[in-house]
């Protein structure tokens, strides 16, 4: 299986129990350009049905003048038991909307709050 996200194409590399890590082509031992899917399962307990805790771990090697730095994304939801299908993909389109703006943009580089 694959994933595209832009012009990256990631294939599975590793399988775990919980997370399967995907690569892309320029992946190797000094670039890493890696896509990691995780999950936690839910834990019961005596006033809740638990949370599923679905995450995801972006991680990109770049070079800047002559060294290495590794830009990394580690995105994670909670989503209660018992939650609609329908209510946790319209908050997983409104996250994907909010790092596509300008906002988002700013606090990744500038640490800007301010909207």
């Amino acid at each position: 299986m694959s994933l595209t996200l832009g012009t990256h194409v990631y294939t599975q590399d590793r399988t775990f129990p919980d997370s399967v890590k995907h690569v892309s082509a320029s992946n190797d031992f000094s670039n890493e350009d890696s896509l990691t899917l995780s999950r936690s399962y839910p834990k019961r307990t005596a006033t809740s049905n638990g949370n599923a805790r679905p995450a995801v771990k972006l991680v990109e090697t770049v070079t800047v003048g002559t060294e290495k730095l590794d830009l990394i994304y580690n995105g994670a939801l909670q989503v209660p038991v018992g939650v609609p299908s329908a209510n946790v993909s319209a908050f997983v389109d409104r996250i994907a909307a909010f790092w596509a703006t300008a906002e988002a943009d700013n606090l990744a580089n500038k640490l800007d709050i301010t909207v």
